[in-house]
């Protein structure tokens, strides 16, 4: 289960890195940051898991966890951060291990077996639900499974699209830049603008990894495109 979009993989190690040092840099952003670390980690895993349907019996339940069972050494960590963090919220750290918990085991075999047969409109509609309900929710414990689903929903949504399109990358680029903006400037939109903000720069990001060139057709009147080796003409050196 080895991840193959190398922006989105630097870009979530750097956040989870930041969000681990925030003991000794500020709390200020360690709220935010694990909100954004359950939908890129979600994003992640639905991405390096191939399957779109449950595998039978009961071990499909838990068949991405033994795949790949170093991952939830990261949730660990990030409850410990938060314990150190916030010495005075102990529930933080709680409510982090419980939603991975309810993450791993329940919201993703379901996410897989509901939201696989979705068009990318429904996908689309489910996304704009979850992002929606977690700023309804107060609780932690709550509202990270729900931005959980919401970004293995981002995953499948941009499954379905044109992946590595450029006016796809500008326009998910340009709209997670201005919730950014919008969360700077008004700190009140911040419980709905974080969160599409790092579904916007999660998707950017996976569309950035896999970019590709605008293809060049062949050109009438003999002249072809691309490089053409040259022939080197050696000249006898004189004795």
């Amino acid at each position: 289960m080895n991840g193959e979009l190398r922006a989105l993989g630097i870009a979530h190690g750097l956040l989870l890195g930041l969000v681990l040092a925030a003991p000794w840099i500020g709390t200020q952003v360690m709220l935010w940051g694990i909100e954004a670390l359950f939908i890129m980690g979600a994003f992640q895993l639905r991405l390096a898991d191939r399957r779109f349907a449950l595998r039978p019996g009961w071990r499909g339940w838990t068949s991405h966890i033994r795949m790949a069972p170093q991952r939830l050494v990261a949730w660990a960590a990030l409850a410990i951060a938060a314990l150190i963090a916030l010495p005075h919220e102990r529930g933080v750290s709680a409510a982090i291990l419980i939603a991975a918990i309810l993450g791993e085991l329940l919201v993703y075999p379901a996410c897989v077996w509901l939201l696989s047969r979705l068009s990318r409109r429904q996908l689309g509609l489910v996304l704009a639900v979850m992002i929606l309900s977690g700023v309804m929710v107060d609780m932690d414990m709550l509202r990270l499974p729900i931005l959980f689903a919401a970004g293995i929903s981002a995953c499948l949504l941009w499954l379905r699209g044109p992946d590595g399109d450029m006016h796809a990358f500008t326009a998910a680029l340009a709209g997670g830049g201005l919730l950014a903006l919008a969360a700077f400037l008004w700190p009140g939109t911040r419980p709905i603008c974080v969160p599409a903000a790092t579904v916007a720069g999660t998707i950017a990001l996976a569309h950035l990894s896999v970019l590709r060139r605008r293809p060049h057709h062949w050109r009438l009147g003999g002249q072809r495109g691309g490089f053409r080796l040259a022939r080197r003409r050696f000249r006898p050196r004189p004795f």
